[in-house]
């Protein structure tokens, strides 16, 4: 599993969130199976509070398949462990050939989603990626409210360079409340690549001020140079851009440090040296 399908992790923590809040409407009426929903859905979240690596976690659920099976939550469970391994086909099968109740119809489409997307960021094909974003954009018009989706959306749209496009879904999550650490880190590089840069800068701070981590992401970093540039901030542009290829060697004969170079430059009316 790559770093980046590891963070998006996140997502579907939010995913199970949802899950566990309309269950808990849903059980509002005493159905004996929302009841069996829910005690299945408890027994996932102790699982995960365990901090479980990902083939003791599938293990430990499929001890639960006597109990779980044919509530719908057993196999969505499955289908996120299947898609966090990088098993999509399987993953993919499992969602397909699931008998989801009814209410649980929207989580799966979520679901299916949440493996295309994992998918396509694990194989970098343009097209695949391309293909999610619709997906997202015609579920999110029908569902305005989804915030694992719309964030989904825009984090596609920051992967496919529509930085001005992937603003809108990213700050309805951001100002929504339920932003993550990456909704704030791609909101920052739309921003910044859009070309609002105080809006880049102000979003910055905040990502930084949830994980000093975001020093190590060289896209996040490239943002921030030209963020600072582009108010006139060399010193701390140069800062961003030093630190980044400190961390990371690599990086320094690597195309896009030096197409961020250029524009940091351009930026700052040739002020960054």
């Amino acid at each position: 599993m790559t770093e980046e399908n590891k963070s998006l992790s996140i997502v579907w923590a939010g995913f199970t969130a949802l899950c566990a809040a309309m269950l808990l409407m849903s059980a509002a009426s005493a159905k004996t199976p929302e009841e069996a929903q829910l005690e299945c859905q408890r027994d996932w979240q102790g699982l995960v509070e365990q901090q479980l690596e990902s083939d003791a976690l599938l293990a430990a659920w499929k001890g639960h398949e006597s109990k779980c099976k044919g509530t719908g939550i057993y196999d969505l469970r499955l289908v996120s462990i299947y898609a966090d391994q990088g098993d999509y086909d399987q993953a993919r099968q499992l969602l397909e050939a699931a008998a989801i109740p009814d209410n649980l119809r929207k989580q799966a489409e979520i679901a299916g989603i949440y493996v295309d997307y994992l998918q396509a960021v694990d194989s970098g094909e343009r097209a695949r990626m391309e293909k999610l974003e619709a997906r997202a954009a015609t579920f999110v018009k029908a569902n305005p409210k989804t915030a694992t989706v719309i964030a989904i959306l825009g984090h596609a749209q920051v992967l496919l360079g529509k930085y001005e496009q992937a603003i809108a879904p990213l700050e309805t999550v951001v100002r929504g409340g339920v932003g993550n650490l990456r909704d704030h880190r791609n909101l920052t590089i739309a921003y910044a690549n859009a070309g609002h840069y105080q809006s880049a800068l102000e979003m910055l701070d905040k990502t930084y001020a949830m994980s000093k981590e975001v020093t190590s992401d060289e896209e996040f970093m490239y943002a921030a140079a030209l963020a600072y540039a582009a108010v006139g901030k060399v010193d701390s542009a140069k800062s961003m851009l030093t630190l980044i290829v400190t961390k990371k060697p690599q990086l320094k004969d690597d195309p896009r440090f030096q197409q961020t170079v250029l524009k940091a430059k351009e930026l700052s009316h040739g002020a960054l040296e």
